[in-house]
Formats: C-alpha cells, structure tokens, sequence
C-alpha cells in the first residue's frame, strides 16, 4: 500500500509538472513584444532639427506591420511627414524635412506594431523630446545605392556626407558591413566628405549585406550624425574586372587659346573610388614644373581648378595615372595624358555693383542661421525680420548693434535703433 501511495503522488507531481512547463513554454509564445528604447529618449532636449528617430525592440518585429500609421511623430496633433525604415530590431522614422526650432515632439508606437508571430505591442510606446537650435550632419548618398541588386562581388562601397568629418570618427567601429550577424572584415578611410569601406576579401555570391554608419561618427564641431544610417545590397553572381577608363577631357588634347583661369575636367567610363583622385594622380604640368591646384570628385567627373591663373601661351600638361581605380578596384590600364596651350588673356565677368549692399558679409530678409562654429568678416545685415531670427552666433548686445565672438564686425537687424 506504501508503495502504491508513493507511485500516486509522484504520477500526480509529474502531471503538475508537464502542465506548468507547458504553461511556461505558452507564456514565452505568447509573449508580446516591447519597445527597448528610443533615439531621442524620453525627455530628451536639444534635440538636433534633422534627427532620425529610432526605436528598438526586444525581439525581431514583422517590417509589414511597422509603417507611418504604427510608427508616427507629432507636432501637438499635426502628423509630421516622413519614412519608416527597419532593420535587425530597430526601426527607423527619417523626416521629409527638419523640424522646427525649440519645439516639443510626441512620438507613438501603436499596437499595430507586430513581432514575427504576429504578437503586437500590449500597449501603446508614447513618449517626447524637445528640439534644439541646429541641424546635424547627415549621409547624402551611399554606392552601392539602398536595395541594389547584382552588386559586383569586389565592390568598394562609399558613403558621402553633407560636410567634413572628423576623420578620427569614421572607423572600423562606426562605418560597419555585415552578412546576416556576421561581420565583414574591411579597411575603412575617409576623405573629402566621402567614407570608403574595402572588404578584406571578394564578397559571397547572391547574398544579402548590411552596411551602417553609426551615430558615433562626428563632424569637425563634434556633432554626431542625425542617426544611424542602414541601406543593404544584394551581390550577384561575378566579380567586375573590366578596367575604367578616360571617357574625355576638357580642354581637349592639343587645344588652344585656353582661357587662363580655365577648370580642367576629366570624365571616366564609370564611377571611381575618391580616394584615388587626388593631387597625386591628377596632376597638371607646365614643362617641368607642377601646378598647384585643388582636385575634387563627384559622380565620374574630376576636376582640376589651379591655385592661381595660369600664363599666357604656355602649353600644359595634364595626366590621370594607374593609381586612379574604380569601385571594384580595378586601375586604369595605363596613363592618360594630354597637352593645350593657353590664350593670351583670361576671361572674367564683369564686376557686379552690390550698392550699399556691398557693405556686408551676409544681407537676408528672413532669417540668419548659424551652425557653431563660424568665423565671419564682415557686417551681417537682417530686415524686414526681428533680431530674434538671428540663430546660432550668441549675440551680445549694444545700442543699435549686435556682436558676436564668431564674427568680425557688426550683426544688424530691423527691430534695433537705426545704424
């Protein structure tokens, strides 16, 4: 009897058992998700005009469920217009135009948010962040684009910025790639507003990579980016190996009477990698002797702009060499190099008379907006708006003017003492 007594309670505790880790294993399906955190916080100020908002969860979400009607920002009760974005667990909301000045936002995840299983939020996510007075740097345009297909598998890829960077900020750490979780190894650099990220080695046919910059990279004032940027690509199936080549240049080999303060211009077959266009491989020669000049790149065009006027009928030369690659890596075959003679004279335009306006630096009607730090010379001039449309320059005030420790001379506005 003892024994049957025994049998029965440990039938019955295994019972009690089953049923509570089949409970539990219920309660972790059934689990809704959470938001984790928000980029601005919660009460966050100062909060720069171009923000990306973001919002991480604690688990994956279903992408189709996060949209402008789950993901909003609110100016009081006006929408404010913009994409969602999701990536990993993050999801993204990117503004159609900065927002205002010192102002206070509300944003909102609904219950319209899923996770994979189709679990929603259990309740809303609302909170608020305050504006502040400027704009941070932003990512204009990456190579390769966002979504693209059939992507060559030594592709280099490129990030363009809206102004400089502190270089020592655009690293293996905020400029990363990856496929899937797995992170790809790479050499980063920077230069001339554009990031380059070369992977160590060729990359895996047909598969589908992440590239971010992060929040961590920083302008020349210490401003970080707006937000992370993510864009993704897709490889195909080869590597590009066909090399670039000079499409044309202007002046035209054995040109004459060049204008004196003439811009020289090379365009290539397809677009290059940035860092192999500079001073080093586009030079411009006068005999023996080598012309100071800035070089600058966009799209597949390089320019040559000469430090000062060239000389009179003087013949030149300029030259691209192998160094200069494309975004595969691939070298021009060999040296491109070409010879013009100049004119005797260099065009200008004519002297535009400003009037009284020619007094000052900055003249505007509406509005002078400052991203600190500035150095101006000369008088800065606003009417028919009020000195409070003077943002950006702290400005110490003096019967009729301003000043400021950013600019050398004096700050004018329609509502002081005339000057």
């Amino acid at each position: 009897m003892k024994i049957k007594g025994l049998l029965s309670i440990f039938a019955i505790a295994m019972v009690v058992l089953m049923s509570g880790c089949s409970k539990d294993d219920d309660n972790d399906l059934n689990q809704s998700p959470t938001v984790n955190s928000s980029d601005p916080g919660n009460s966050a100020t100062d909060v720069v005009l171009n923000k990306i908002v973001a919002v991480s969860f604690s688990e994956e979400m279903d992408p189709l469920t996060l949209t402008t009607e789950t993901f909003m920002i609110n100016q009081g009760t006006t929408p404010v217009t913009g994409t969602v974005s999701y990536s990993g667990t993050t999801a993204f909301f990117t503004l159609a135009a900065d927002l205002t000045l010192n102002t206070v936002y509300t944003g909102t995840i609904t219950t319209g948010a899923e996770d994979l299983l189709g679990m929603a939020l259990e309740n809303e996510y609302v909170w608020t962040f305050t504006t502040g007075t400027i704009s941070a740097s932003t990512v204009t345009s990456t190579k390769p684009e966002n979504e693209a297909v059939d992507v060559e598998l030594n592709k280099i890829l490129t990030a363009s910025f809206s102004e400089e960077m502190d270089a020592s900020t655009i690293n293996a750490s905020s400029y990363t790639l990856k496929d899937g979780e797995t992170v790809v190894e790479g050499e980063v650099s920077y230069s001339e507003m554009v990031a380059t990220f070369t992977p160590a080695n060729t990359l895996t046919p047909g598969t589908v990579y992440t590239a971010m910059i992060s929040s961590d990279a920083e302008n020349l004032a210490g401003m970080a980016l707006a937000g992370n940027v993510v864009w993704s690509f897709t490889t195909g199936d080869v590597s590009d190996d066909i090399e670039p080549t000079v499409a044309s240049a202007s002046p035209q080999n054995d040109a004459m009477d060049v204008e004196r303060n003439t811009i020289v211009e090379v365009s290539f077959s397809e677009e290059m990698d940035p860092l192999s266009i500079n001073t080093s491989t586009f030079t411009l020669m006068q005999g023996t002797n080598e012309v100071s000049g800035v070089v600058e790149y966009s799209g597949s065009v390089a320019t040559f702009n000469p430090t000062n006027t060239l000389s009179a009928e003087t013949v030149y030369t300029a030259t691209i060499t192998t160094e200069a690659k494309d975004l595969a890596g691939n070298a021009l075959a060999a040296n491109k190099e070409w010879s013009f003679t100049t004119g005797g004279s260099a065009s200008t335009l004519d002297v535009v008379n400003l009037g009284a306006a020619g007094n000052y630096a900055i003249l505007a009607k509406t509005a002078i907006n400052n991203n600190p730090t500035s150095a101006i010379t000369g008088d800065l001039g606003l009417s028919p708006a009020a000195t409070s449309y003077i943002t950006g320059l702290s400005l110490t005030d003096f019967t009729g003017y301003a000043e400021s420790d950013q600019v050398t001379g004096k700050i004018y506005a329609a509502d002081m003492a005339d000057p």
